[in-house]
């Protein structure tokens, strides 16, 4: 069995810095890497390429105007020499332990298993309602799973499964769930392997949040054909006890932006996210790239952010 690693990247040299020797450590050894960068600029392309590995390392761009979560990981995909097994892993996602390769791509002894995700921890760095959130979604034991729910940051799929579905390149996020979802509606199996662990990091402001949770809400109305509904009652509802959960996970767990006051710009941020997406979806190609996809300071330029009072 060969494994190509997937790593979609912008202005992560620091994170690239932490990520290749956890890969470089895994015991699993028949392994490439596809790297690709949609316009870093701050020396994440070239520290890869001067980066000495004995993991061969493919590396390739896509250019600002053309990216889409999905066309990057297609794109990614297409580079692969191995053709056999490809693994999704965010340039700001660290496995915990050195089998986390092998215990990923073994469950793929079963030729019915088409996808395996695997589980994610909140980072040292993270904010503490986002290390609440994943240790929601994310649980302890292993199983086959019968809904879409996967996530990219840390996912496999084999190579034919990939080659005959693709990833949807025009969604604003979660190309993740589609691709399950197409996945299962053929038959496949997907499978959950929680010894497969990583913690996962984002860097963000409160607008970067919500601008998130926006895209990601916009991409699964359009996935389950508009069956999604998220009222004003829901984003009030969901934010208070969001907000007691995240207190109650406080108790064992220290992690940064911790306050009372940091927990509800999270949780508000994320929910209001979800609201406008589904409620307020962005329907012009060109205003979809501008909201999503383009630099803090090249919105800034932008008249359409200018006009958008929730962007503020």
């Amino acid at each position: 069995m060969k494994v190509t690693i997937l790593v979609r990247c912008l202005n992560e040299v620091e994170n690239l810095k932490k990520l290749f020797p956890l890969i470089e450590k895994q015991t699993f050894k028949n392994v490439e890497i596809v790297f690709i960068d949609s316009g870093s600029t701050d020396g994440s392309y070239d520290f890869v390429k001067n980066y000495s590995s004995k993991i061969p390392i493919i590396l390739s761009k896509i250019e600002k105007s053309k990216f889409s979560f999905g066309r990057s990981l297609n794109m990614a995909a297409n580079e692969s020499t191995y053709k056999d097994i490809l693994i999704s892993l965010s340039a700001h996602c660290f496995p915990t332990n050195e089998n986390w390769l092998y215990s990923m791509i073994t469950n793929f002894e079963n030729e019915k298993i088409k996808i395996v995700y695997g589980k994610q921890l909140g980072d040292t760095r993270s904010w503490l309602s986002e290390a609440s959130h994943l240790n929601m979604w994310f649980g302890d034991e292993s199983s086959y799973k019968d809904s879409s729910f996967v996530n990219n940051g840390n996912c496999a799929f084999t190579y034919d499964t990939w080659s005959k579905l693709k990833f949807n390149e025009d969604l604003t996020g979660c190309e993740d769930i589609d691709f399950a979802q197409r996945v299962i509606n053929g038959g496949g199996l997907i499978f959950y392997s929680s010894e497969s662990e990583v913690t996962h990091y984002h860097d963000e402001n409160k607008k970067q949040i919500r601008n998130r949770y926006r895209r990601e809400a916009q991409a699964i109305k359009y996935i389950y054909s508009d069956s999604i509904t998220f009222s004003l009652f829901n984003l009030i509802n969901n934010t208070i006890n969001e907000i007691k959960l995240d207190l109650k996970y406080r108790k064992n767990n220290s992690y940064n932006f911790s306050s009372l006051f940091n927990i509800f710009v999270y949780r508000y941020n994320k929910n209001l996210g979800h609201f406008l997406g589904i409620n307020y979806p962005i329907k012009s190609n060109e205003n979809i790239k501008k909201k999503y996809y383009l630099y803090e300071e090249d919105r800034k330029n932008v008249e359409y952010f200018k006009k958008d009072y929730f962007y503020k």
